[in-house]
C-alpha cells in the first residue's frame, strides 16, 4: 500500500514537472520561430497534447505481439474520430438555446456543422 500510494505521487509531481517543461518549451519554440502566441496555443500545443495518444497507437498497431494488441491500436485510431464526429454533428446546442442559463436542448443534426 505504501509503494503504491509513493508512485502515485511521484507520479503525480513528474506529470506536474512535465507539464511546466512542456509550456515553457512551446512557448520558447514559438519566440524562436516568430510566431504569434496565438498561433503557439493553437498549433504547437494542440500538437504536444495529441502525441501521447498518436504514439500509444503507433506503438500499439506496430509493436503489438498479439492480434489482441494490433486491434487496440486500430480502434484507437479509428475511434477518436469516429467520437468526436458523433459528439459535433449530435450534440450541437443551437445559439437560441444559449440565451436561456437553463435551456440547453440539443438541435437536430445538421450537415453543415462539422464540415
Amino acid at each position: 500500500m505504501a509503494l503504491t500510494l509513493f508512485l502515485f505521487l511521484g507520479s503525480a509531481v513528474l506529470i506536474y514537472l512535465s507539464c511546466k517543461f512542456f509550456v515553457n518549451g512551446v512557448e520558447w519554440v514559438g519566440a524562436r520561430l516568430n510566431v504569434s502566441q496565438t498561433a503557439t496555443g493553437t498549433i504547437l500545443a494542440a500538437f504536444g497534447t495529441a502525441l501521447p495518444e498518436s504514439v500509444v497507437t503507433f506503438v500499439a498497431i506496430a509493436f503489438g505481439t498479439t492480434p489482441a494488441e494490433r486491434e487496440i491500436g486500430v480502434g484507437a485510431a479509428m475511434g477518436g474520430p469516429l467520437v468526436l464526429n458523433a459528439s459535433c454533428s449530435r450534440s450541437k446546442v443551437s445559439r437560441q438555446n444559449l440565451s436561456s442559463p437553463t435551456s440547453c436542448a440539443p438541435t437536430p443534426p445538421r450537415s453543415d456543422v462539422c464540415d
